[in-house]
Order: structure tokens, then sequence, then C-alpha cells
């Protein structure tokens, strides 16, 4: 088993449901995920219904408080393996579906229903992991996951090619139903269920006027945000209207991505322990300016593969970034709260964004779009880097006081 020895003897199996667990997800996403937009697109789907697939998972964030509140009335693993179970037999579907509209709606609501289990699942992961594990452990399960998506990315393009969606994506399904099911075979000690308080909305404005410094990096980053998903339903129909790219050619941007994503990891990690996640995330941000810069100017695969390239190495830290932030901004006793008034924002600009994207394009041209969101991802860069620097003593005793508790 992968790195097994590496952990005593009482979490080697809750070890290894998780990592095959993660196995099969990875199969999952790596067969069905990188090609739900080009998949849409040939099958007819308008870019409204592309937009309209990029905005579920962040319609899903909306409400992302709500499915905290049930998590933690709950069993947590119950929750994640119900949760993901419905999500992901949506797919099943697929087997019957050779038609825009209706492919459009059956992914709409399989990435709705994703983010219902991220509570849950943080929960899990703080039961059956002692704190000294937990990290190493849930990296492993990552490299294992990433493993997989790299392996299933590169043949999935090329079965989807050869057999088409109705196979391929039915097969994607049945492994994430099975990794559902190997996760249940989690021994999870949880604590007895809770009634607990419904999130109230006026709490996210009193942390927001009470903390200055976390509602204006939030405002700068919500630029950032906005601008990527501004891009997002947009390149697949550049992909396949403008350049022709087979289905095997996406699989290879992903592949690329991801391996350079499984790479920079370590790099973020060790730049983070350095120099602190506030400090970082205006360079991760920047650099991610450059995927769409280069779609700008692309005519053939070859600025594809540089875009994947910076896309890998700069999402693979983002997650890692932001979350580290907010145990900056919040000194780590309101993580929780801060991560969720983020991913709330995240909602926002998902469901508002991709819209707009797909207007400015019909107006504008898809490589307008592309420079535009260039162009406001670089202005929150610089307007995240003055914030850095107006704040910079403050940060750095954060970044101690951060690495005393640690």
């Amino acid at each position: 088993m992968f790195f097994k020895s590496h952990f005593p003897h009482h979490i080697r199996k809750n070890y290894n449901y998780d990592f095959w667990a993660g196995i099969l997800f990875g199969i999952y996403a790596g067969l069905i995920l990188p090609f739900i937009f080009l998949v849409a697109r040939r099958l007819g789907a308008s870019p409204f219904q592309l937009a309209l697939i990029a905005s579920a998972p962040f319609y899903g964030n909306l409400i992302s408080f709500y499915w905290a509140h049930k998590a933690q009335s709950g069993s947590k693993k119950s929750f994640v393996v119900c949760g993901s179970i419905i999500s992901r037999s949506l797919l099943l579907f697929t087997l019957l579906i050779n038609a825009p509209f209706p492919f459009s709606l059956v992914v709409f609501f399989s990435q709705f229903l994703s983010p219902m289990i991220d509570p849950a699942y943080v929960g899990v992961m703080s039961e059956v992991y002692p704190d000294s594990y937990r990290g190493k452990a849930m990296g492993y399960v990552r490299i294992g996951a990433s493993l997989a998506i790299i392996a299933s990315c590169f043949f999935g393009g090329k079965f989807l090619d050869l057999f088409g969606h109705r196979l391929i994506f039915p097969l994607g399904a049945m492994f994430g139903i099975l990794s559902s099911l190997v996760f249940a075979g989690m021994d999870v000690s949880e604590k007895e269920p809770i009634s607990v308080s419904k999130f109230e909305a006026k709490e996210i404005l009193r942390i927001m006027r009470k903390d200055s410094d976390f509602s204006t990096f939030e405002i700068f980053y919500f630029i950032f945000g906005f601008g990527n998903l501004l891009f997002v339903p947009v390149f697949p129909i550049f992909l396949v209207d403008t350049l022709g790219i087979s289905n095997f050619d996406a699989g290879k941007l992903s592949v690329v991505a991801s391996i350079f994503g499984l790479i920079a990891v370590y790099f973020w990690g060790h730049i983070i322990d350095k120099k602190g996640a506030r400090f970082s995330i205006p360079f991760a941000v920047a650099g991610l300016g450059f995927v769409p810069f280069l779609y700008f100017f692309a005519k053939d695969m070859h600025l594809l593969y540089a875009a994947s390239i910076i896309s890998g190495i700069c999402f693979a830290g983002l997650d890692l970034l932001i979350l580290n932030s907010m145990i900056e901004f919040s000194n780590k006793t309101l993580a929780p709260k801060y991560h969720a008034i983020h991913t709330t924002f995240m909602g926002i600009r998902g469901v508002v964004a991709p819209f707009l994207g797909i207007r400015l394009m019909h107006i504008l041209g898809a490589r307008m779009v592309f420079m535009l969101s260039f162009l406001s991802i670089i202005v929150s860069s610089i307007l995240l880097i003055g914030f850095n620097i107006k704040n910079v003593n403050k940060i750095k005793m954060i970044n101690q006081r951060v690495s005393d508790v640690a």
C-alpha cells in the first residue's frame, strides 16, 4: 500500500479505505470532469447552457451553510457517502442522453450537489486521523488520486473519441459510486449529533465590518475570481469551434496540468512555510492571468500546453493558499467562518460571471473575453501586492504567530 508503513497500525485501516476511495475517485474525475464542456459543445449545447454548467457548483456553494448545518446535526460519514452517491449517480443517465439540453441539465444538478459533501468530509477527516498524521495522510491520498486522474485523463480522451460519452461517462460514474462505497468502510468514531442553530447571514456583515483587512482582501480577490470565471464557459467553445481539437487532445492538456500541479504542491507548501499564504497569493493569481492571455494568441495546441502548465502549477497552490490565508486572517479560532464567507463570495461571482462571459463573447468575440479576463486578473494581483506592501509588518507578525501555534 502506498506509504502505508508511514502510519501507526491503528489508523492504517482507515487510510487503506481512504486511499482506495481516492484512487477510484481519481478515475471517475479523470474520465468525466475534463471533458464535460467539450462533450456538451459537441452535442450542440448553447453558450447559455455551457455557462449554466460552469455556474452549477457555485450555486451549491451559495447554500454551503445549509449543508454544513445538516452535516453537523447528523452522521458526517453517511452524509459524505449518500451525498456523493446521489451526485455521481445522476451521471449514469448520460447513457440515455444524446441531446444538449438534457445533458446540460443532468450535469448541472450533478455539479450543483457535489459541494454538499465538503463540510462533512472535513469533519470525517478530523475524526479518523490524529492531528500529527492528518496532513500527511490526506496528502498521500491526494497524490494517489492525482496519479489516477492523470492516467484516466489520458486514456479517457481517446476512449471518448472511440466510444462516445454514452459509454465513458456512465463508466466513470460507476467508479465514482464505487469510491463512495469504499469510503463507507471507514471506521468513524463520531460524536453524538447535535442540534445547531442556523447560520445567520448578518454574521457575514458583522465579521466583514469588524475585520477591514479581510474585507479588503476579499474585494481584491473577488476581482480575480470574477475575471477568471468570465473565461471558463468561453474556452470550450473556442477549443471546439475555432481550434477544432479532439477529446484526446483535451485529455492531454488535462494530463499536463495535473502532472505539473502534482509537482508544484510541494513547492507551494515550502513557500507558504517560508513566506506565508497572504504574501504568496498575488503571485499565484498573476500566474493564472496568463492562462487566458495565452488563449488570446493561441492558433494551435502549442500555447495551450503552456497555458495548461501554468494552470496546473498555480491552481495546485491556490487551495492551500486560500485555506492558510483564512487561518492567518482569523487567528485560527474563526477559520471555518472566514472560509465559509470566502466560499459564499465564490458562489456569488460563480452565478454571475459565466453568463456575463458568454454575453461578452457574443458582443466582442471569444479572444476579447480572454483579454478582459487577463486584464482583470492582473489588476487583482497588483491590488493584492499593494495590499501586502501596506500590511507587510502585520503579515510578518501573523506568520510568526501561526508558526508558533503550529
